[in-house]
């Protein structure tokens, strides 16, 4: 990577951080098969809710990130997806291309689940939450992560990474697409 885009790479990240209290963020990890019906978004305000496999999520920030990217790019009318769910997945996988982010996801789809919500700052507060409906076995997402590191290697595409580099080189690949002009 040359120097003058991962100075750039690295500005969005302390961009991201300083945002990051411009967010409701709320998650928690459920075990149940049908947790994937509660997937959606409204648009006024910018609210997401969203299942990633638990064992493609290596830190939190792995999966606050791509949210603060999502309502940020709505916010521009950078978004690439009309839908709100489908741009986090994007930002989530690193990837521009809607069909092959999500037959890539699916492979991997299976439970424990980390469920995130995200809504902009403007949302109330019972519109941030967790839906309702779902069944979580716990809102320690953080003490639940166990990454299975070659599934992270080989959805990332980044096979060749240490283990030791793979949260950084994963946040750069995020970060990146924000760099990358749209298709």
């Amino acid at each position: 990577m040359e120097v003058n885009q991962l100075e750039e790479v690295l500005g969005i990240v302390r961009e991201v951080s300083r945002k990051n209290e411009s967010m409701g963020f709320d998650y928690c990890v459920s075990e149940d098969d049908d947790v994937v019906r509660y997937v959606g978004s409204t648009l006024n305000p910018l609210c997401v809710t969203q299942v990633i496999p638990l064992r493609l999520v290596i830190s939190i920030p792995q999966v606050r990130i791509p949210a603060l990217l999502t309502i940020e790019a709505f916010t521009k009318g950078e978004n690439i997806s009309n839908k709100p769910e489908i741009e986090y997945l994007l930002y989530f996988a690193g990837s521009r291309q809607i069909k092959q982010t999500l037959e890539k996801l699916r492979k991997y789809l299976t439970k424990p689940y980390l469920v995130i919500r995200f809504c902009e700052e403007t949302a109330e507060e019972s519109f941030k939450k967790i839906p309702k409906g779902v069944k979580c076995s716990s809102k320690e997402a953080e003490n639940a992560l166990k990454p299975d590191v070659e599934d992270i290697k080989e959805f990332y595409e980044l096979e060749k990474t240490t283990e030791e580099k793979l949260l950084k080189d994963i946040l750069t690949l995020i970060n990146n697409l924000k760099l990358r002009p749209k298709t």
